[in-house]
């Protein structure tokens, strides 16, 4: 059991997981126990890409004019 803000209820009230199908995961999402408003809870993951040339080569640097 959680206590959370319901935006249904408008006010903190406690919320629980609902019963899952797999016992192995655990259930995202959270009941209201006022009004049976659900809300999800996931994990998120962030991915971080390197943008690179994409033949893989560096540009050389450009020569000096005397």
């Amino acid at each position: 059991m959680r206590e959370l803000y319901c935006a249904t209820c408008r006010t903190e009230t406690t919320f629980e997981a609902p019963p899952c199908e797999d016992v192995h995961d655990d259930c995202p999402e959270l009941l209201c126990t006022g009004c049976g408003g659900a809300i999800v809870i996931a994990p998120v993951t962030v991915v971080r890409a390197w943008l690179q040339p994409r033949n893989g080569h560096i540009a050389p640097h450009q020569r000096r004019a005397a």
